[in-house]
């Protein structure tokens, strides 16, 4: 029992073998007492709750009550901790010390439709003043509705508009879905044909030309709102996200051993990537090869003179015939292998021609020379006032022939033998 005489408010037991838990009692029945004598209560905000939706409905906090009944029965068979009216409506309070109440109770206080709280006491020390365990039950405490029938509309009322909401949402998710899906279709159709790869030939060469325009799931490379990729999916298998369209391409490749599937990413096999080195190697050859050969014949046609090479150019020559093969030359170096074997059958007649056009430019050189010299001793002496000099072309003729042109030939004098 609570005393409330002694200078300072405290509970007391008879006996702690007779008390079953004294203090929670005793804490229990002081806090329904409270309200009783001061009808006076502050009651929870009534706010209804559905998904991310909040509503505050309208209504006050702090009641003054007309009356208070401790135990009241009711016919239901439910016995509340208060009972207690205001402008003619009924309120169940409940005062929770150790235990909250259990679903069965809540269930029976929805079905008899009467307002019930809960006041939850179960932080108030059991030594506390008088004063702060009737600010705690009056107004403090935590406390929440376990029923109150208007919260429940306004539940109803916002299940409802959701409800409604999600029906419009997918009404016009389906609408846009199928528009895009139409879209996606008249794209497809209409694809312009592929364009196409400069390296078709070291794919082929290495047998991946056949993995190539191959139509997975999202080939049309059709890009939409993440939202609405599922359910374009639903309508046409043939629609994924680009990055989905990747995944499905490397994933075939997987299947056929052209790629390897590790765990954080896609890698080429090993075969394939031989296979590729190869190629690639063979090239490397070719292009050496023929590069070599063209130069080659760039260089003999620039040691003919003009009226001899007729304008001829390298491009000229790719497109002559070989007399062996019947073939433009150009198609011999398309190949590696012939190629090489152009280079090997080239060789012979390209030193021989090399030969030759020395010989000839060295006759060209020292005929100028000679016609050189001979108008220089022609002239009178006192026009003689140095060597002649030899034409541009002869001094450079150093690096084609072995001996320098530009030395006079020592059976020729530059002093006349009489005068």
């Amino acid at each position: 029992m609570a005393r409330t005489l002694a200078e300072t408010p405290h509970f007391a037991h008879h006996h702690r073998d007779a008390c079953g838990g004294g203090p929670e009692t005793a804490l229990h029945k002081l806090a329904k007492q409270i309200i009783k004598e001061r009808l006076l209560l502050f009651v929870p905000r009534r706010i209804a709750n559905h998904g991310s939706v909040e509503q505050v409905l309208p209504g006050r906090e702090k009641i003054q009550l007309e009356s208070a009944t401790l135990e009241f029965r009711d016919p239901q068979q439910i016995v509340p901790d208060l009972y207690v009216t205001l402008g003619g409506r009924k309120l169940f309070v409940e005062i929770a010390v150790t235990h909250p109440c259990g679903e069965e109770k809540i269930r029976r206080i929805r079905q008899h439709g009467v307002a019930a709280i809960e006041i939850d006491l179960w932080h108030i020390p059991r030594d506390a003043a008088l004063e702060v365990v009737a600010d705690a039950v009056i107004r403090s405490a935590p406390r929440k509705w376990l029923f109150n029938e208007a919260i429940d509309r306004a539940v109803v009322e916002l299940q409802k508009e959701a409800t409604a909401a999600m029906g419009a949402a997918a009404n016009k998710l389906t609408a846009d879905a199928r528009q895009k899906a139409r879209a996606y279709n008249i794209a497809l159709d209409s694809m312009p044909e592929p364009l196409p790869i400069s390296t078709i030939d070291v794919l082929r060469g290495i047998g991946l030309d056949k993995h190539i325009g191959l139509e997975v799931a999202g080939y049309g490379c059709f890009t939409t709102h993440p939202s609405l990729e599922a359910a374009i999916e639903a309508l046409d298998n043939r629609f994924a996200a680009p990055w989905k369209a990747v995944e499905f391409y490397l994933k075939y490749l997987t299947g056929v051993g052209v790629a390897l599937d590790w765990t954080h990413g896609f890698a080429i096999s090993p075969a394939v990537a031989s296979s590729w080195f190869d190629q690639v190697m063979e090239e490397m050859s070719r292009s050496s090869a023929r590069t070599g050969i063209e130069e080659t014949v760039r260089w003999l046609l620039d040691q003919l003179p003009d009226e001899e090479r007729g304008g001829m150019t390298v491009e000229d020559w790719l497109n002559m015939i070989n007399p062996e093969t019947a073939e433009p030359y150009a198609a011999l170096l398309a190949s590696t292998a012939r190629c090489n074997q152009l280079k090997l059958s080239c060789a012979p007649s390209l030193a021989f021609s090399t030969a030759l056009a020395l010989t000839y430019v060295n006759f060209w050189a020292f005929r100028l020379q000679t016609n050189a010299i001979v108008a220089w001793l022609l002239l009178p002496r006192r026009r003689r006032r140095r060597r002649p000099e030899l034409p541009c072309k002869l001094r450079q003729s150093k690096s084609i022939g072995r001996k320098s042109l530009r030395s006079t030939p020592k059976r020729y004098s530059t002093t006349p033998a009489h005068g």
